[in-house]
């Protein structure tokens, strides 16, 4: 891949005050973000929540103009490995945008540069930590900026850009955004410094946005596939079947019965280091397993991990407690997994989790934190999705966060519920 760090000029053309009109004769803006390089997959998809309600805000508080939220295209993330993943991959990779903007307006990026005929983005604000105790906004103007924009090698000119201090909600951006008055686009970097304060996961208007981040066909029929082929899991069978609309999908908590497989997410590499105290040894882990394997009367285990050493050893452990019985299965070893990127095996790892008769996941990762959401939407009940793995095998450590689904009328649909295809 070749990388280009890309020299944006103060000032560079002045189009930041055109009014384009629509065709519903609403004004069109655009609101960009990005989030710090180091930052993974799964805390990137609640960083994509809080910006989607922060357009929703602005919709709803701005009547003249019509916001659209750019999707930031997903570039090599530091837990990504593969040639495959080397960047710039649309979000139609791993979700179904017509879902999506079914919550609020969303564009990929360069559907937004082929509409703004790559004119410069109006502002750019690079978000800052900074005290903010006095109520009032900080910027600081700098005549030159050097930007990742994306991985993008190609020049993206804007026209201003200025340094925020911020500590702030989205909806609090409304106010700053609206202060600005009119303009075409603008961009937050370091996304993830926004907080979503009073609309977090207890908060109906964030399990809208996440109800809304369906994943894509392609993938939820890869998923449907493998299930069906090496775990013997249908979602007739399991009770999991989806309705076309997320909006009709209000499943009662119990209601999913899950495939005959206990799902385990075993987070180690960085782990290791960060969680040391809550990161199991493998042979810690493997009987873990077994003793949940054996209470629930399930003999396969579906394990989603990122240590690649981690199947072989386990499957040691396993050996040596004298439970060759407990099946490993792994959808990186199918035929399938050659050609996908890290991204999109790391969502099917979460949609066949998901569908288990039960989980156990790693404490303290945002891979969990998704899947077990997933799970919350099917309709699984929570005893069987919120255990974790523990640091020992007698340790008695609390399960894991359970945020119970919330559903706006608004965007919750009753009536008959056409079954999606895949």
């Amino acid at each position: 891949m070749n990388s280009v760090w890309i020299s944006f000029c103060f000032s560079i053309m002045l189009l930041n005050n055109l009014k384009i009109l629509g065709a519903d004769g609403l004004r069109t803006s655009y609101l960009l973000y990005d989030v710090n390089y180091g930052e993974g997959f799964n805390l990137r998809r609640d960083v994509y929540i809080r910006f989607a309600n922060l357009v929703r805000f602005l919709n709803l508080y701005q009547s003249q103009t019509k916001w659209t939220l750019v999707l930031p295209p997903w570039g090599q993330l530091y837990h990504w490995f593969n040639n495959r993943s080397l960047g710039q991959l649309p979000w139609s990779t791993f979700f179904d945008l017509p879902s999506l903007n079914l919550f609020v307006p969303v564009l990929e990026f360069d559907q937004f540069q082929a509409e703004t005929n790559r004119s410069p983005i109006s502002k750019v604000y690079y978000m800052e930590s900074l005290p903010f105790t006095d109520g009032k906004w900080l910027e600081r103007t700098h005549q030159h900026w050097f930007g990742w924009m994306y991985g993008y090698g190609e020049r993206q000119p804007i026209s201003e850009f200025s340094c925020l201090g911020v500590q702030a909600e989205a909806k609090t951006l409304v106010d700053f955004v609206v202060s600005l008055g009119p303009v075409r686009s603008v961009m937050f970097d370091r996304g993830e410094s926004v907080i979503h304060g009073s609309y977090s996961e207890w908060s109906p208007e964030w399990w809208t946005a996440r109800r809304s981040m369906v994943f894509s066909k392609r993938l939820r029929k890869l998923a449907a596939e493998f299930r069906q082929q090496y775990l013997n899991s249908t979602d007739v069978a399991d009770g999991t079947v989806r309705p076309a609309d997320w909006r009709r999908l209000r499943a009662a908590e119990g209601s999913a019965i899950g495939g005959p497989y206990l799902a385990a997410h075993l987070r180690r590499l960085d782990f290791l280091r960060a969680h040391p105290d809550a990161t199991p040894s493998i042979g810690s882990a493997a009987s873990q397993l077994i003793r949940l394997s054996r209470s629930l009367g399930l003999s396969t285990v579906f394990l989603a991990t990122d240590d690649p050493e981690a199947e072989s050893q386990l499957t040691e452990q396993l050996l040596k407690a004298g439970a060759a019985d407990i099946r490993l299965v792994r959808f990186a070893n199918s035929a399938a997994a050659e050609s996908l990127t890290d991204g999109e095996l790391a969502i099917l790892d979460q949609i066949v989790g998901s569908h288990a008769r039960h989980f156990v996941g790693s404490r303290a990762s945002t891979f969990t934190y998704r899947l077990v959401e997933e799970r919350s939407l099917l309709g699984f009940a929570r005893s069987s999705s919120i255990g974790v793995f523990c640091k020992g095998v007698e340790d008695d450590c609390e399960p894991g966060t359970y945020w119970a689904p919330q559903y706006e009328p608004r965007f919750t649909l009753t009536g008959e519920n056409s079954r999606e295809e895949l």
